[in-house]
């Protein structure tokens, strides 16, 4: 299924949902996505609810005293893992280039 067809269908399933935490992940998706093309693949078996619980499971085995604290960072790459997506990685232009 494409990126964006994904993302709706996302957005609909979570609607009858009405949870909170979900919206956010589903917000996080959304950012993560935005670098990536409109022809992006993705697996219609994967859903935003699917990756929350890997989340809480990668968490709590990674915990340290029972805590567990994802960064913008590590949320990234754990949505592209998940999504099974190669990571975009942003070409810097220099200036000398063009003169």
């Amino acid at each position: 299924m494409l990126k964006d067809e994904f993302l709706k269908t996302m957005k609909q399933d979570l609607t009858t949902k009405n949870d909170e935490t979900l919206n956010q992940l589903l917000l996080c998706f959304e950012e993560v996505l935005k670098e990536y093309p409109s022809q992006t693949e993705i697996d219609s078996t994967k859903t935003v609810e699917e990756c929350y619980k890997k989340m809480e499971e990668y968490a709590r085995v990674n915990a340290k005293n029972n805590s567990y604290c994802f960064t913008p960072d590590k949320t990234k790459s754990f949505i592209v893992d998940y999504l099974g997506l190669k990571t975009q990685t942003k070409s810097f232009v220099n200036l000398e280039d063009f003169i």
